[in-house]
């Protein structure tokens, strides 16, 4: 279950669905889940409207509540989203997307966008900027002409202090 605050365009993390779907609780995996996850306003959008189409859905607290065919099930599993993106993959056509997919995507759109290092290690929850380096680097843009222009301009001050130096 989380908290949306439409205002501050940001979910909030607070618990976990234990597997089945049957159950929430309060704790989530880790103390590190624990988060507030900063959201673009189409996703606060689709939750309000989500909520103004079917207001009973929130009777539990679940946004998007399981409507599916165990009666007593409140919440979607974590199998359950895997599910639902073969069944849409497969009728548009698309080659499988797995969740997974998606986390890589989204720390790419991140690393496009100008996150730095610490934010998208913070935004996956990695524990180590290593593993983010490790795993992403090949998309942070080069650096040669920042590089470049750093060393020229480093070299030009030690010629104005020093003279020529080569």
């Amino acid at each position: 279950m989380c908290d949306v605050d439409t205002m501050r365009q940001t979910i909030t993390v607070n618990g976990q669905v234990k597997p089945g779907g049957r159950k929430w609780v309060p704790v989530p995996k880790s103390e590190k889940s624990r988060r507030v996850i900063p959201v673009p306003q189409f996703v606060v959008d689709t939750i309000v409207l989500q909520l103004k189409e079917y207001p009973q859905a929130n009777r539990k607290g679940a946004v998007f509540p399981y409507r599916g065919d165990v009666a007593e099930r409140s919440w979607h599993d974590r199998g359950d989203m895997g599910k639902y993106m073969r069944v849409v993959c497969k009728a548009h056509g698309l080659r499988p997307v797995t969740m997974h997919d998606l986390r890589h995507f989204y720390a790419s759109a991140l690393i496009a966008g100008g996150a730095t290092v610490p934010e998208v290690q913070e935004a996956l929850r990695h524990a180590k900027p290593s593993t983010t380096l490790n795993t992403y680097t090949q998309l942070w843009p080069r650096a040669d002409e920042k590089l470049r222009k750093a060393a020229g301009e480093t070299m030009e001050l030690v010629r104005a202090k020093c003279g020529q130096v080569a």
